[in-house]
């Protein structure tokens, strides 16, 4: 199993996004089956072969956390941001795909789907069909709020680990409210974010 079958899982829980039919499943035993440190180039050539997608942006910066040795050099990450192009599974109004690399080592990934203000009760049902399958591989669960002066939310994160002790390896998700720039209208986002630090030398997922 590759690193992109976390990204094949939530296009097949897209099905119950789109309301699509009763015996449609998610297959979420693919969930977590990813390989944290793959280098840049494998991970960008198995991701194009799987789905149709488009490269929005690409952002690098070095960063050198209080934890790096002075003798050593600054950890390059590098995020790179793609559209998801309509599939059968997944019928969200925007869906947006994001890996991140440390070093050219792979230690997150991020998808996200919007939803209209009127179908809260359709990402509510997929939030704790989420929350219900990733305890099984992550069974420590906290809940979180999110709020600021124009977004808010809530959500969980979940790690194998009580202690959270050693590098982290977590997945988290989320829904949060916030208005479309420029307008009046507001909107779901529901996100969920895989991240392992393992086979890198970052401390902290946000560094």
């Amino acid at each position: 199993m590759k690193w992109y079958t976390l990204v094949a899982a939530l296009l097949l829980c897209g099905r119950l996004f789109a309301q699509q039919t009763a015996s449609s499943t998610c297959n979420f035993s693919l969930l977590f089956s990813v390989h944290p440190g793959e280098d840049k180039n494998t991970v960008i050539g198995e991701l194009k072969q799987a789905y149709r997608v488009t490269l929005v942006n690409t952002v690098s910066n070095s960063i050198k956390p209080e934890y790096i040795p002075a003798t050593q050099d600054s950890i390059l990450v590098e995020t790179m941001t793609y559209t998801l192009d309509s599939s059968a599974c997944f019928q969200g109004h925007t869906r947006t795909l994001r890996i991140s690399f440390a070093d050219n080592k792979l230690f997150k990934v991020y998808v996200s789907a919007e939803f209209s203000k009127d179908q809260f009760d359709e990402l509510n049902t997929n939030l704790e069909a989420l929350r219900k399958n990733i305890q099984q591989t992550y069974p420590y669960e906290r809940g979180i709020k999110i709020k600021s002066n124009d977004i808010s939310g809530f959500g969980y994160t979940y790690t194998k680990q009580k202690n959270g002790k050693g590098k982290l390896e977590a997945v988290t998700v989320q829904y949060v409210l916030q208005n479309l720039p420029g307008t009046p209208r507001q909107f779901y986002l529901l996100e969920l974010t895989w991240s392992n630090l393992n086979n890198t030398r970052m401390q902290r997922w946000n560094y």
